[in-house]
């Protein structure tokens, strides 16, 4: 069973909180989702050199500056993952969040899983389109179950008489 899923035992007999993911998978996650995303987009680009160059081009920007903004947001997310938290990576987060929601929704989507779907509701007829929309969809799905693995944060003081929870 994996550490997130368990408390572990300390050497004093006292359960241990339960465990994040490790900088490791953090890294091998976003490298994942990198790698999907620029799978997906050259596939995409194969499969539009069929399309009229000017929608082909405006599709391409379209997804080029949702992508750069979803970057963002997931760099900014890695960073609340490692520790030795930098007290500004929450307010990165949702400078980023909020970076995302704007470009999506400028481009009339609410949510960035409504332009997954909208980007992917047509059946590819070419193989390697099809296997680079999945691997996305994956990579985006395991990069989202890593999230909801994290174990909150706990700070102690331990400046005064008594420790406390912060």
């Amino acid at each position: 069973m994996a550490a997130t899923d368990q408390s572990q035992a300390t050497s004093n007999g006292r359960d241990a909180p339960p465990q994040g993911p490790s900088d490791r998978e953090v890294v091998e996650a976003l490298q994942r989702v990198a790698s999907a995303q620029a799978h997906l987009r050259l596939a995409e680009s194969k499969a539009r050199e069929k399309e009229d160059p000017h929608t082909a081009a405006e599709t391409e920007r379209r997804n080029r500056e949702i992508e750069v903004a979803r970057a963002e947001l997931l760099w900014a997310q890695a960073a609340l993952l490692t520790p030795g938290l930098d007290p500004a990576a929450e307010h990165a987060v949702a400078t980023a969040a909020r970076h995302e929601r704007d470009v999506l929704s400028r481009h009339g989507f609410g949510s960035f899983r409504d332009y997954l779907h909208q980007r992917n509701e047509v059946p590819a007829t070419d193989t390697h389109l099809g296997l680079a929309r999945r691997e996305s969809v994956a990579a985006q799905e395991s990069w989202e179950r890593l999230q909801r693995a994290m174990a909150p944060t706990v700070i102690i003081d331990l400046t005064g008489d008594e420790p406390r929870i912060l």
